[in-house]
């Protein structure tokens, strides 16, 4: 992208955390907190975020221990482990099954974002003053109700045959509403205790994950009935609430699900679900959409960008292209995405989350936003980057 004199006086991007840390920050909510706020520095913050570094994976092996019944005799276990495993990578994410004769309610599938949220808000507020940022909010992980329903139901690499996997994904989507009251349940009740203090980044890696999945012409007919699951979220959130929705290729054990090359996917997804959401009189959110995926830089191509050109111009951008190897290579794939796009992103950020990177590759990351957010050239204090201790990469 070629700046103008114009440029010279455009506010800087802000900087946008995903959501998890390196485990090695903080085991304690108030130091991911504090390690994310002094790494941005001096720097905008979308909100700040305090996520568990494996996003979902503790929920999800906590499904086995979901029991329905009032009374000790009457107890039984809702969910049944059909493949175990231990959720660090996804060729070991457990498969469940519903247990015969239960009738799956939001309770047994509740994320218990409402305390969690209720517990740490007190330290939240506590940093927001020390750092003088009155009004910072607080970013609230919410998995979209299709990829919670999916990954309990239908593990994505689960090691069963094609008759069991089909009745894995019909099951997810046959129960899928109730993930969905489960969901949108926890974030009504925040919105209503905290009001404008939060701010609900809704996650959904099934989209891309899916449309790079199905075969090119089927990819248009994908979009639009995964833009009306989302629209069905989203519209049913209260209208006044702040949402993010975060797009992802998968990042488990920083392993992507799919190799993308292009964002025209993405776009077809996002303009079905502009179209929806105009229909609807809701404003559309702002869209984290990640350039690089898993452990891959991001392209700097410009037919990779180039659908850019299409997208509608009613969402706020968040650019995914920061990479911790090569801060050149994120500015250059920053600009091709502004350059497609035909305007300036409000944020800058990683792919995804910095809970699967090690703590060193982490800072570094974070250090590699802070020389995205200038408008033109990054100041003295963000030009020297932080070295890959305990790495080859260069």
């Amino acid at each position: 992208m070629e700046y103008t004199e114009d440029w010279i006086n455009v506010p800087n991007r802000a900087l946008h955390f995903v959501g998890s840390v390196p485990a090695e920050v903080s085991a304690e909510p108030e130091g991911v907190m504090r390690w994310l706020l002094d790494g941005a520095g001096s720097h905008e913050i979308t909100a700040l975020p305090c996520e568990n570094p494996r996003w979902i994976a503790p929920w999800l092996l906590d499904r086995r221990n979901v029991v329905d019944g009032d009374s000790a005799q009457e107890k039984r276990a809702v969910f049944e482990v059909v493949v175990d495993g231990v959720a660090t990578m996804y060729d070991n994410v457990p498969l469940h099954r519903m247990a015969r004769g239960v009738a799956l309610r939001p309770e047994h599938v509740a994320l218990g974002r409402v305390q969690q949220v209720a517990e740490l808000m007190p330290g939240f507020r506590m940093l927001r003053a020390e750092h003088g940022q009155p009004r910072l909010r607080h970013q609230v992980s919410v998995p979209s109700p299709l990829d919670l329903a999916l990954f309990t139901l239908a593990s994505p690499k689960a090691a069963v045959g094609p008759v069991t996997k089909a009745r894995a994904v019909a099951a997810a989507l046959r129960h899928y509403g109730v993930f969905r009251d489960a969901v949108v349940g926890e974030v009504v009740e925040l919105h209503d205790r905290f009001g404008d203090e939060l701010v609900f980044q809704v996650e959904a890696p099934s989209v891309l994950v899916g449309l790079w999945s199905v075969p090119a012409p089927v990819r248009p007919l994908l979009a639009r009935v995964l833009a009306r699951q989302v629209a069905d979220v989203l519209t049913r959130l209260p209208a006044d609430a702040s949402v993010v929705l975060h797009l992802c290729y998968g990042d488990l054990d920083h392993t992507s699900l799919v190799r993308p090359t292009s964002l025209k996917p993405a776009v077809l997804f996002l303009n079905a679900l502009a179209n929806l959401l105009r229909h609807r009189e809701r404003e559309r959110p702002a869209v984290h959409l990640p350039a690089a995926f898993g452990d891959q830089p991001p392209p700097v191509d410009t037919e990779y960008y180039q659908p850019l050109t299409r997208l509608d111009a009613g969402y706020p951008l968040y650019a995914g292209v920061a990479d911790h190897r090569d801060p050149d290579v994120s500015r250059a794939a920053l600009e091709l995405f502004e350059a497609a796009a035909g305007r300036r992103t409000e944020a800058v950020s990683t792919a995804c989350g910095l809970g699967r990177e090690p703590l060193a590759l982490a800072t570094r990351a974070v250090a590699v936003c802070r020389t995205l957010t200038h408008a033109r050239r990054p100041h003295a204090e963000d030009a020297a980057l932080p070295p890959l201790l305990g790495t080859t990469e260069v």
